[in-house]
């Protein structure tokens, strides 16, 4: 979950880590852990969309968990920039 840090709001990190953290417990017998990079984006109204596995050194199950870990993210809506 290193690189789920660049350029993300600390709330975000963390409730994407707290999903995660319980589903790999949930499912420890599964998993073989290893490296899954996503990609996504979340457009204004705080939805995920696009979400895909670009690259994963583990197993189908533990792809699973990080997918879900993001797909399930409830985020408010964006605020308006000043300008």
């Amino acid at each position: 979950m290193r690189s789920l840090t660049r350029g993300c709001d600390a709330d975000f990190v963390d409730a994407v880590g707290a999903r995660w953290y319980q589903h790999t417990h949930e499912r420890q017998d599964l998993i073989s852990i290893g490296t899954t990079r996503l990609t996504f984006t979340i457009d204004r109204s705080g939805k995920v969309n696009n979400l895909k596995v670009i690259e994963n050194t583990a197993n189908e199950a533990f792809a699973i968990v990080c997918l879900q870990s993001v797909q399930e993210l409830k985020l408010p809506p964006m605020r308006k920039l000043a300008g």
